[in-house]
């Protein structure tokens, strides 16, 4: 229950807390979030908000086994497996898509579409070269390096 009124409420308070601060509209991807959280002193409560929210939306995953389903998908399960490739990567890949606009003139409606494709793009591809080349031969060496103690049987007591 407290997921689907924070999943209602968090829109509702991100924009109408932005509406109110800024006089206008917030980015429709961010929920009335962006970060960093400035407006209407978000920052002291908006952080706490998000983190309760995904809190309660781990809960429901871990407890409740609520999407397990849709995450046990062959693409959601890739992801994860190169999640921390793309952690790594993605900032400076979305500063380089940026760029783009100094080499290719498009007009604003056409970048704010090509950025984030190139950028998602782009970080997908290093981090999955990262995974397969980096990661995946440190971790196949992980067993070998780092075997795990097998317990001894418990002695019997007279």
């Amino acid at each position: 229950l407290q997921f689907f009124a924070l999943l209602l409420l968090l829109p509702l308070l991100g924009y109408g807390t932005e509406y109110l601060a800024t006089n206008q509209i917030a980015e429709p991807t961010a929920l009335g979030f962006m970060v960093p959280l400035a407006n209407a002193y978000k920052q002291v409560w908006g952080y706490s908000l998000l983190n309760y929210f995904f809190t309660i939306t781990l809960a429901l995953v871990v407890y409740e086994k609520a999407a397990l389903p849709l995450l046990e998908l062959p693409a959601l399960r890739y992801l994860g497996k190169i999640s921390y490739g793309m952690y790594v990567y993605h900032f400076a890949l979305t500063w380089f898509a940026g760029r783009l606009q100094d080499f290719f003139p498009l007009d604003f409606g056409t970048m704010r579409i090509v950025i984030p494709v190139v950028s998602f793009s782009a970080t997908l591809l290093l981090a999955s070269a990262s995974y397969r080349w980096l990661e995946k031969p440190f971790l196949n060496q992980k067993d070998r390096l780092f075997p795990l103690k097998q317990e001894k049987a418990p002695h019997a007591q007279p």
